[in-house]
Order: structure tokens, then sequence, then C-alpha cells
């Protein structure tokens, strides 16, 4: 790493173009503080080390990327579980785009991600979206949708809420 680092300046009358950056103490991580279901890789950027935190696959970052050591621990980032839709069948809003479940690779949201399932008004013979939000690995399906049989599914999907007019 070369130690000085260009920079066109005049100081105390003189024009310097090269300013020598000296570390004293190399402020380097003893312990790197671990987060469950993620992991560290370490940076050096001139005298301070830091480090970024990332996440196992099907898990996101809830905080900051980039920390220096000397942050204190309640400053660690979470890293949060997607969710895995229970239900095989259906049609959900997510996205802002309609979506066949079978559609939706492994059925997975991420967490925070906003789903609507569709269900039934009766009386109205009309569907409507009822949203559910994926918090760190839950997703609650709405109690008023009702999963398809497989025949209805395939062969009948023009009937299902997702399908029929909207209230």
């Amino acid at each position: 790493m070369n130690p000085f680092k260009k920079k066109n300046s005049v100081v105390e009358g003189v024009n310097a173009e090269y300013v020598l950056c000296i570390c004293f103490i190399a402020e380097t991580c003893q312990h790197l503080p671990a987060i469950p279901n993620g992991y560290t890789v370490v940076r050096q950027y001139d005298c301070k080390e830091k480090f970024e935190y990332r996440c196992h696959d099907n898990y996101i970052l809830d905080g900051a990327v980039e920390t220096q050591c000397e942050q204190t621990e309640n400053q660690k980032p979470v890293c949060r579980a997607s969710c895995v839709i229970s239900v095989l069948r259906g049609r959900i809003l997510y996205n802002n785009q309609k979506t066949w479940l079978h559609n939706l690779p492994e059925r997975r949201v991420q967490h925070a991600d906003r789903v609507a399932f569709y269900c039934k008004d009766k009386d109205r013979e009309c569907g409507y979206p009822v949203y559910t939000q994926c918090l760190d690995g839950n997703l609650t399906i709405p109690s008023c949708y009702k999963e398809p049989s497989s025949f209805k599914y395939n062969l009948h999907y023009m009937t299902l809420p997702s399908e029929i007019q909207q209230c």
C-alpha cells in the first residue's frame, strides 16, 4: 500500500503535492461480533479496519451493512429469515403482480415483504385481497383464505377468488 495520498493543496504557503498518511497504532478487530445466520467480511481501509455483515441464503440483513471495529455490540444488524408460503395452490398478489404459487420460486418471500391472498365474499360473489406480511420467517395465512382442491386449481381456476370479479 502506498503510504502517500495524492493531494494538491497549499500548506502554510508551500505547494504540497503529496501528504504522508501515518498510522501510529493500527486499529484491528480483536473479536468480530458474530450474528446468527450471518457472517463477517473484513476490509482494511487506511488505518481503520472495517467489516461487513452478510447473511446466509434465504436471510436478509436488517441494519447497517458496514461497521467499524470500535462500534458497540448494540449496533449489530440482524439476519431476518424469509418465509415459505405453507399453502400449495392459489394465486397471490406479490410485488404488485398476481402470481400463481407454483410460479414463485420455492414459494418463498423475503422478510418484510407484503403478500395478498384472495378471499371470497360469498354474499356478493366477489373476490378481495387480504394482506399479510413476512416477519422473520413467519407468514400467517389469512383465515378467510381457502386453498382450492387440485381439481378446482387445475381445471376450474377461473372460479377462484383471485380470478372472479373483485369486490
